[in-house]
């Protein structure tokens, strides 16, 4: 009888990560992955296979880019997410964050504990669940939420100004030592409320 390989040490949520890596990039090798996402070879390897099979990316000499199939995924996404930057920020207290835009994804948030242990599960820091409410960011689980377009009107200016949030959108900052791991924890905690 033959034996299980070891399970895999990735998510699906890395699979996601890394198709989103190759829809907004030019094409981009297994090398340049393993380093700009910190996963392991073998883990890159399996999440490239997975996504050939599933049609979505395809294979060349000069790295994987994306299937037609690929393509209309990638354009739905974008009109779900967005990725960036922040800078240091206050509100985490950390030097280190990335966001993520998840357009409606306020009423799929419980108290923000979820997405928080998601990152947490994958060796990640922190993460800060923030919702807008009729133009104005705050952070659910608390009985009264905590508003921070007063409370940290600097972070809110710069979320703002970055996603431009509207009406029930979320916010997902990934908080850590560095702008990889800080991507890693936002996208992770993302994938909770991505449908």
């Amino acid at each position: 009888m033959a034996k299980a390989g070891a399970p895999p040490k990735f998510q699906e949520a890395h699979v996601n990560w890394i198709f989103w890596k190759i829809a907004t990039g030019d094409k981009i090798g297994r090398k340049a992955i393993v380093e700009e996402t910190g996963l392991g070879e073998g883990s890159i390897r399996t999440i490239l296979e997975r996504l050939e099979d599933y049609g979505l990316i395809k294979s060349s000499r000069g790295g994987r880019s994306l299937t037609e199939d690929g393509r209309k995924v990638s354009e739905s996404l974008k009109r779900m997410i967005a990725i960036d930057k922040l800078g240091p920020m206050d509100l985490t207290k950390a030097q280190r964050n990335i966001g993520v835009l998840v357009k409606g994804g306020a009423s799929r948030i419980g108290t923000g504990m979820e997405q928080r242990d998601a990152a947490i599960k994958v060796g990640r820091k922190g993460v800060t669940t923030l919702i807008d409410k009729d133009g104005r960011l705050s952070m659910p689980g608390f009985d009264d939420e905590v508003d921070i377009d007063q409370d940290y009107h600097v972070d809110a200016k710069r979320i703002k100004l970055v996603f431009n949030p509207e009406n029930g959108d979320a916010v997902i900052i990934g908080s850590e030592d560095t702008n990889q791991k800080a991507e890693e924890a936002a996208w992770i905690a993302a994938s909770t409320i991505l449908s």
